[in-house]
């Protein structure tokens, strides 16, 4: 997700948060770069209060293999 143009994100971002008004059961994972918080609030200011960004750090290289 975080090699998406800003434009292309902003539907997606748009049902979600009409998804979290209405209190729809609807969850959406996704993993991305450090980068990923910040295209995501390019794409909608209100991104940033949208998702729980929760990072996980750098694998050990034994995990990478």
């Amino acid at each position: 997700m975080q090699f998406a143009e800003p434009e292309d994100l902003s539907g997606l971002l748009s049902a979600l948060h009409q998804v979290g008004q209405e209190k729809l059961p609807v969850a959406i994972v996704c993993a991305g770069l450090p980068q990923l918080p910040a295209t995501l609030t390019k794409a909608s200011s209100y991104a940033e209060r949208l998702f729980n960004y929760i990072e996980i750090g750098r694998l050990t290289p034994e995990a990478a293999r």
